[in-house]
């Protein structure tokens, strides 16, 4: 290689590693943003009286901690801030610099936003909030360091590398695997294997929708790590997510996704070689969303009341439902942008 083609390399890669941490660093504005409008909502204030003010009240609850949904939930809201301030900040700074700083940025945001709620309408200002998004930025910032630190290992520099990706990956695995606690019960697994052997139900609805979503992980999947190498890691990650939901709690294995996977697999290797093959993908799941958002296709003739407030839903109603519901919509839709 020509001493020009090193600088060209050199330049390109100096580029490349500038375009991603900027694209990092607005995807980290947007988690705070989305942060700050969840946990304020619906901004209107009261005046309240502690002797110790906002604050002092907020560690009058340091004995508190949160009731397994919302410490679940308030986790994995802070996990994202972490590890993106640890990715958005400058090559030079070091492994434990980045977990320290993702760590604190999250605690100082929580305690901030807790303090706030001490005079919000219908809010209440807890330690186990802080708790819960503590334990989530540093989960978050230390992912965020590892993955940096092992961009140069097999596969893991892909993800790094190409951010979107790795996000859409990362939110279809979140609503697949929800509430990611296994089960201890051995016999467990049988009674989740059982209708799938014994008696298996292939709905032609069920089939259509995961031979959709199937071939959306297979082009990414394809995309960042080249079609030989997908050959092996499909039907590795096929067979990993079937695992996954039958030792998991709260989630089960059946026909119409172990077809769809099937499915992709066999469609892939044709589809990838048409020349617009990515837009038919984002045609059959923008079909998919409709299709979804839509169902039973059961209209009354009356309309029902309809809102503009952004997450009304996931702030109003069950944390495990709204979180699923969030990361489905998120990995089904994103594509299409």
């Amino acid at each position: 290689m020509h001493g020009g083609d090193i600088a060209y390399s050199s330049s390109a890669v100096a580029n490349g590693t500038a375009v991603s941490r900027r694209g990092y660093t607005i995807a980290l504005a947007g988690v705070v943003l989305f942060i700050l409008y969840g946990s304020l909502y619906p901004f209107q204030f009261i005046h309240r009286i502690y002797p110790g003010g906002p604050f002092g009240y907020l560690l009058s609850t340091w004995r508190d901690w949160d009731q397994p949904g919302d410490l679940l939930s308030n986790i994995l809201l802070y996990v994202p801030l972490g590890g993106l301030v640890a990715r958005s900040l400058p090559d030079g700074t070091g492994g434990a610099a980045r977990v320290l700083l993702g760590t604190s940025c999250g605690l100082l945001l929580s305690v901030s936003l807790e303090t706030a709620q001490f005079n919000g309408l219908d809010r209440v200002a807890s330690m186990g909030d802080v708790y819960a998004n503590g334990i989530g930025s540093i989960l978050g910032a230390l992912g965020g360091a590892l993955i940096r630190a092992a961009a140069r290992w097999p596969l893991i520099g892909e993800l790094a590398a190409h951010p979107p990706s790795a996000m859409l990956l990362a939110l279809w695995a979140g609503y697949r695997l929800y509430p990611y606690v296994p089960m201890t019960d051995p016999h467990e697994y049988w009674h989740k294997l059982k209708p799938l052997l014994l008696a298996p139900s292939l709905p032609s609805g069920a089939f259509a929708r995961f031979t959709i979503i199937w071939p959306l992980i297979a082009c990414v999947l394809s995309g960042l790590y080249g079609f030989r190498r997908w050959l092996l890691l499909f039907p590795l990650l096929a067979a990993a997510e079937f695992a996954a939901r039958v030792v998991l709690t709260g989630t089960d294995l059946k026909l119409p996704d172990v077809a769809g996977a099937t499915a992709a697999f066999a469609i892939w290797p044709v589809l990838r070689l048409l020349p617009g093959c990515f837009s038919v993908l984002s045609v059959a799941l923008a079909a998919l969303i409709v299709l979804l958002r839509l169902a039973p296709f059961d209209f009354q003739p009356l309309s029902r009341p309809f809102g503009w407030v952004p997450f009304s839903s996931m702030m109003h109603g069950s944390a495990g439902v709204a979180i699923q519901a969030f990361l489905e919509k998120s990995y089904t839709s994103g594509p299409n942008f």
